[in-house]
């Protein structure tokens, strides 16, 4: 019986032992989790502040400075403003005066000057008669058919051959025409009746390229 109640006393407190460390454990382990959990604030505390740390150094840095300095300068930048103000050109007018060539008649010399219209082209006048001096009265013969037209190009275009050429003789004598303008061929005779200095005209056309050429013919 005295066994028995040993063995019991034992047991419990055997027991009593046995919850006693574990209540100990729990409590280390407890500890050790809270120990875990602080360490752990204090190295995310630790990131946390050493991030602030970098990012309040970068932004103290000088080359950021100037960054963000130009960047708010090229946006406060004005966009530029284009105006266009078109010019009108004033007219022009051309200054041209066209004088029609005077009509031959018994009072007024017929006179042909030499066409503006075609400055690279010009007429030749090539003028003979068979006597320049004399006693009236006096026939005399004039030929202009050797006339012939020179080109820009250094080529001729003869009278003679191409037919195409128009003659007008006119009389002068003391500087006043004698009858009328006479249109012809290149070939012209005649007739000084009156003594007297005479010039003789004659007036090669090819189209609109003229050209005059004259002889004196004294009568005496």
């Amino acid at each position: 019986m005295t066994d028995v109640s040993k063995n019991g006393k034992n047991s419990g407190q055997a027991g009593n032992q046995k919850l006693v460390q574990d209540t100990v454990v729990r409590k280390e382990d407890t500890s050790i989790i809270v120990a875990r959990i602080a360490r752990t604030g204090a190295i995310v505390g630790g990131s946390i502040t050493l991030i602030g740390v970098i990012i309040v150094a970068l932004l103290n840095f000088p080359p950021v400075i100037r960054y963000f300095e130009s960047a708010a300068t090229l946006t406060n930048i004005p966009s530029p403003t284009v105006s266009f103000t078109p010019t009108i050109l004033p007219s022009v007018t051309p200054n041209m005066t066209l004088t029609p060539p005077p009509v031959p008649n018994s009072e007024t010399p017929f006179t042909v000057s030499p066409s503006p219209t075609a400055p690279l082209n010009k007429m030749i006048i090539v003028l003979h008669a068979n006597m320049t001096s004399g006693k009236a009265p006096l026939s005399v013969n004039f030929n202009a058919s050797d006339s012939f037209m020179e080109l820009a190009d250094g080529s001729t275009w003869a009278c003679s051959q191409a037919h195409l050429c128009t003659y007008t003789w006119t009389v002068n004598r003391a500087n006043k025409q004698v009858g009328k303008p006479v249109k012809g061929s290149g070939k012209f005779s005649y007739t000084f009746s009156v003594k007297g200095t005479y010039f003789i005209t004659a007036y090669v056309c090819r189209g609109a390229i003229c050209n005059a050429g004259g002889i004196t013919v004294v009568i005496k």
